[in-house]
């Protein structure tokens, strides 16, 4: 054999052929695998005594290695020859949880050249996930957000409070939701009871003199249930009252005041009563006037500017003329169209562009691509803008919004550039020592 262990030995005569036995083998080793390759030299007759040394070739072997997932799923599988050094697939992900972000944080054990079967499982570091938490007002305006991590069980503000109305006085009653431990992003809405709010009527004769008050519901209608109101005889006039009160009764929006209205029992011109009625056909007050007199008011009258228009007023309809008889104006409104200021701003808050247009025209941005400076970890691409942009209702600004890239980096590459170097020579070898690391020339670090 190879190591001279003798396989078979034999007596021959001269110029006899020896036979050679079946092939032999030899025992594989972790590194190699051998095939006999033949004899030594070529077996000839014999002429004397011989000796024939089996020979064999060596093939190196091959052993599976295997990179998987945490759950021992294969992410890849493949064959590397004795004393190689595996090289790892790029690195695996593990899907995030309600609970948990994971970041991959290397393999099992350390990858070493290869002496056999072996598989690599990756490993990972978990980060407790934290959501936004909102607590708004009922009209979703927000009183307070913060980040909780997963489990934690969000604090509720103060009690907030909702301003009343003409109508109604409002007390909190609770949010919208029983508040629980975090599993998401949450927003919790204020929620309010309502009372019906009560006002103050008056009602006063014909000498200003006050009949009787009492405390009305909002949105009902007062009546009054007294004795007949009077007015005080003057030498030209006596006054009958007249079932009527300035202003018109109508349902309760707040405090009033009404004052009974009479008719003159004596030698007296003609009065009728002249209405005058906002756009909406809300009454805004009454005057007494003469035959033949034109009316003169001295009410100012005003309409509120919604989001697209602001109103001026432009008179009454129809053209005040002299009084022939009751008669009723409305107030008649020349509309406006509001423009609005749109702003759009990079991610840092500074303008980059601005204009002033009308309601219902769509904002067109018309400024340099936005752009926001790389810092050491990432790179950045415009996406688009937030919020959506929508035609005008109102004033807006745009915020630019971008999608960041992870730089590839190591070494002396994503150490701080801006900290000073030293170089030094070690056997022939230049160092660059930086923040207290030592790298090699081309930026490697050196263990």
């Amino acid at each position: 054999n190879e190591d001279g262990t003798v396989i078979v030995t034999a007596d021959y005569e001269y110029g006899a052929t020896p036979v050679a036995p079946a092939d032999p083998t030899k025992e594989a080793t972790a590194q190699y695998t051998y095939t006999f390759a033949g004899w030594d030299k070529e077996i000839a007759t014999v002429t004397g005594t011989a000796t024939y040394k089996a020979t064999f070739t060596a093939t190196v072997n091959k052993y599976t290695i295997t990179f998987a997932n945490e759950d021992g799923s294969t992410i890849e599988s493949k064959e590397w020859e004795y004393g190689t050094t595996p090289v790892a697939p790029a690195d695996p992900t593990k899907e995030a949880t309600a609970q948990y972000t994971y970041t991959f944080s290397g393999w099992d054990k350390t990858i070493a050249p290869v002496t056999g079967e072996a598989t690599y499982k990756a490993t990972f570091t978990a980060t407790v996930n934290k959501y936004t938490i909102t607590f708004a007002n009922e009209d979703g305006t927000v009183i307070v957000t913060a980040d909780y991590e997963y489990g934690a069980t969000p604090v509720a503000p103060a009690d907030p409070t909702k301003d009343a109305t003409a109508q109604y006085t409002y007390t909190f009653s609770g949010w919208d939701n029983t508040i629980v431990a975090v599993t998401g992003e949450a927003t919790y809405k204020a929620t309010f009871s309502s009372i019906v709010n009560k006002y103050t009527i008056t009602w006063v004769d014909g000498d200003g003199n006050i009949l009787s008050t009492e405390e009305v519901a909002y949105g009902d209608t007062p009546a009054y249930t007294g004795n007949t109101p009077t007015k005080t005889a003057t030498d030209e006039y006596t006054y009958e009252f007249n079932n009527s009160w300035s202003p018109a009764i109508v349902p309760v929006t707040g405090d009033a005041t009404y004052t009974a209205l009479f008719t003159e029992t004596g030698i007296t011109p003609s009065t009728y009563i002249v209405t005058f009625m906002d756009d909406e056909g809300n009454v805004l007050f009454y005057e007494i006037y003469s035959y033949g007199q034109t009316p003169d008011p001295s009410y100012e009258v005003g309409k509120e500017s919604d989001a697209q228009y602001d109103y001026t007023f432009a008179g009454w309809s129809p053209a005040l003329g002299p009084v022939t008889g009751d008669v009723t104006y409305t107030a008649t409104f020349t509309a406006t169209i509001r423009s609005y200021t749109i702003t759009f701003v990079n991610e840092d808050g500074t303008t980059l562009y601005s204009e002033v247009l009308e309601y219902g025209q769509m904002p067109e941005y018309e400024g340099e691509t936005p752009v926001k400076a790389a810092d050491d970890k990432y790179t950045y691409t415009f996406s688009g803008w937030t919020p959506e942009i929508v035609a005008v209702a109102g004033a807006a600004t745009y915020t630019a919004t971008y999608t960041a890239e992870e730089k590839i980096g190591s070494g002396i590459d994503a150490a701080d550039n801006d900290a000073p170097a030293t170089k030094v020579m070690e056997n022939g070898i230049l160092y660059i020592i930086r923040s207290g690391q030592k790298y090699t020339s081309t930026g490697a670090v050196v263990e």
